[in-house]
């Protein structure tokens, strides 16, 4: 007997097949496409998403964002294996319609877009910050005089110092509120006990009560962070494994890590929602 033999190279069709007769009805990229119409990429913050009247036409920010996410699942990050992919993979031609950017193009879309790509997932964001942890007195030095030492006026949004100095609200950063005197505090008595720098700051998270009372909880249940942990682990090892390889941050610096960390979550929910839903019910649901 022989071996199973391909077709010849030369070999010529009637009816060559399209693009679309290549591409399963229930295939990843048929998700992708369905899952990005969906957005309003412009309401995002996604650079060129609304194309320029005049001088050479952008790529648009729809299909290089569907790239990224294909490539995420097929754990091809890089901007020059991503070009290689748009040349030879029949499926990214599905999904691009035959474009090919370079790979200039494919990086500036992701470093151009970092904030955009955590618009998505900076809502699931929260650090946990026990209520002993606010305080900050700018000089690096340990008070005598801890939090509870001060006073607060819920109502005005202020602290008031053993002293009796007013520490009102100075700016609010991120989730954090911070508190400053407002004067000179080298001439108050209490100073050697309270900050060596020349004014005593205060913070406060900005969801410090419902802080607390998850602490409250987990110290009545203590099981229950264990339990979280478990919980988690699974998504965290699969990012960290099935999405990103293993490997290290392409991007630098911390908006550079969370671009990637915000396309490496998107696809995993994604990839979620096709093993729970399956990918024609998905794509259904989305249409």
């Amino acid at each position: 007997m022989g071996y199973i033999q391909g077709e010849g190279r030369q070999q010529s069709s009637l009816f060559p097949p399209t693009l679309d007769e290549l591409v399963p009805e229930d295939h990843l990229v048929r998700v992708i496409e369905a899952y990005v119409a969906r957005l309003d990429l412009q309401a995002l913050g996604f650079s060129k998403a609304q194309p320029q009247k005049t001088g050479r036409p952008p790529y648009d920010p729809a299909d290089l964002l569907k790239l990224y996410l294909y490539g995420y699942f097929q754990r091809i990050r890089s901007s020059r294996r991503l070009e290689a992919e748009c040349q030879r993979n029949v499926e990214v031609m599905w999904l691009l319609g035959r474009l090919a950017p370079d790979f200039k193009a494919i990086a500036d879309f992701h470093k151009d877009n970092g904030a955009a790509f955590q618009a998505r997932d900076d809502a699931g964001i929260t650090a946990f910050v026990p209520p002993n942890r606010g305080v900050n007195n700018q000089g690096g030095d340990t008070p005598l005089f801890d939090r509870e030492a001060f006073t607060c006026d819920a109502a005005s949004d202020r602290y008031q110092c053993p002293a009796g100095q007013w520490l009102p609200l100075k700016q609010v950063s991120g989730t954090q509120r911070i508190y400053a005197a407002r004067t000179d505090c080298s001439a108050c008595p209490l100073q050697p006990q309270c900050t060596k720098a020349k004014r005593r700051y205060l913070t406060r998270h900005a969801h410090e009560a419902a802080l607390a009372r998850m602490q409250q909880r987990m110290q009545v249940r203590p099981e229950m962070m264990v339990r979280r942990r478990a919980i988690v682990e699974h998504p965290f090892g699969n990012l960290k494994q099935w999405i990103l390889g293993n490997g290290r941050f392409l991007l630098r610096q911390l908006h550079g890590a969370s671009t990637e960390m915000a396309l490496a979550v998107q696809a995993y929910n994604l990839k979620r929602a096709i093993q729970v839903l399956g990918a024609g019910r998905l794509i259904e649901l989305m249409d």
